[in-house]
């Protein structure tokens, strides 16, 4: 934590095995066996993890489930801030 109490964080990435999931691995079997779809942000950052989770999500969507989302901007994780939006709409950065 630093002086005003907020928290660092690191990231070991680039690649990471965070970014590596593809949409050929998908168990899609898991999803429709799943009551909720869940994601993060952090796993759109980058390819091929985020056509896995778009792939998944479409899927899941397609299922019924319910989408969940965590929504929690990383700035150390996007190249820009304006790339970030356009990937996550959802987030307000």
């Amino acid at each position: 934590m630093n002086e005003q109490g907020d928290r660092s964080f690191s990231f070991c990435r680039k690649p990471g095995a965070d970014l590596m999931p593809t949409a050929a691995e998908l168990n899609r079997e898991l999803i429709a066996q799943s009551g909720i779809f869940h994601f993060g942000s952090a796993s759109l950052t980058d390819d091929p993890c985020r056509s896995a989770v778009h792939t998944a999500l479409q899927y899941a969507r397609r299922q019924g489930k319910v989408i969940s989302c965590d929504p929690n901007y990383r700035p150390l994780l996007w190249d820009t801030v304006e790339r970030c939006r356009k990937t996550t709409p959802f987030l307000r950065v």
